[in-house]
């Protein structure tokens, strides 16, 4: 399990925010476009994001390598150090070093949690979910704030010094961590898109009109989990299920034979047939009409509570225009 933990000593706080001399001139900093921020959401380009969001200014500014981690007593890791990053000033610090396995950067977090016992550090929660534990510290003077992360192979420490910290490094983290977990889901999204399209690929194809274009324009996604327990009738109808893919999207459904695209005139429609994509247990994916409504109209149960247990919406993250023409498909490039 990805564990997360909270430390630093106050020899380590007065170094790296009282003595600017012991910052390095020249820090190597990540330029991830946000293409790739979607993939490491923890990468710094990531970072700033929810910071911003969480009301910090940022900027970009001088920040030291080793010095996070010597006073670890880990020198011999220096060479994982990634980037270090700065919000308002000094007195905010983000700090990222990468190891060659999620073992190395857990260990890192087991000795440095060692170590923050011989501070003056408060433990004030302790936050464990599935993927990450966050330990969440405090000196006694109730200025200084900080988290320490284990992601994978990450190893992060975030450092806070503000009278109002705890509540702005709250904030912070729980949008590191509300990103993070949306990230198990984009694999689910990615893979329901491409059956979706080789589904109206087929559908469209009319070997008479080979030259005819035809598209589907989608415009929002969403994810629905089914729960693992249900009573009989859901459990009758939704059993095998895993998750439930969501399109809403415009559609050349009804444009037939010799009718070109859009009716003629561009009017696409949101017909809803097809706009879900069932995934199973045993890792198939179907597609569908309205997987939901029909269980509905079968049932008369409009109560959703007794079969899903959670919707997560992706928003606009793949909304995109997928064209068809010849029996090939043609994504669009973002």
């Amino acid at each position: 399990m990805k564990k997360i933990m909270t430390i630093v000593i106050l020899s380590l706080m007065t170094l790296l925010f009282v003595s600017t001399t012991a910052f390095a001139a020249d820090v190597e900093t990540d330029t991830k476009t946000e293409a790739e921020t979607d993939t490491d959401p923890l990468g710094m380009e990531a970072w700033e994001v929810y910071a911003e969001e969480a009301g910090f200014e940022t900027y970009e500014g001088n920040a030291c390598d080793v010095d996070a981690l010597k006073y670890f007593d880990a020198e011999e890791l220096a060479d994982t150090w990634v980037s270090a990053w700065e919000l308002e000033g000094l007195y905010i610090q983000i700090f990222r070093y990468q190891f060659t396995d999620s073992d190395s950067a857990a260990a890192m977090l087991l000795k440095a949690e060692t170590v923050i016992k011989e501070s003056n550090r408060t433990e004030i929660d302790r936050v464990e979910e599935e993927d990450y534990t966050i330990i969440k510290l405090v000196l006694d003077s109730d200025l200084w704030y900080m988290d320490l992360i284990q992601y994978g192979e990450n190893f992060f420490f975030v450092e806070l010094y503000d009278a109002d910290g705890e509540a702005k490094l709250d904030e912070l983290m729980e949008n590191v961590f509300s990103a993070v977990e949306l990230t198990d889901y984009y694999d689910i999204a990615e893979a329901a898109i491409e059956v979706l399209a080789e589904h109206w690929n087929d559908k469209y194809w009319d070997k008479e009109f080979p030259d005819k274009e035809y598209v589907l324009d989608i415009r929002s996604t969403r994810i629905i989990k089914i729960k693992d327990e249900m009573e009989e009738r859901e459990e009758d109808y939704f059993g095998d299920v895993q998750y439930i893919v969501e399109f809403l999207f415009y559609d050349d459904y009804m444009s037939y034979g010799s009718i070109s695209g859009g009716q003629n005139i561009g009017y696409y429609q949101t017909t809803g047939i097809e706009n879900n994509i069932v995934v199973y247990d045993d890792g198939s994916l179907e597609c569908m009409s309205n997987f939901i409504r029909l269980y509905s109209s079968k049932t008369y149960n409009m109560d959703y509570s007794t079969f899903i247990d959670q919707v997560i919406d992706l928003h606009e993250r793949y909304n995109q225009v997928i064209r068809f023409k010849d029996h090939q498909i043609y994504f669009e490039e973002k």
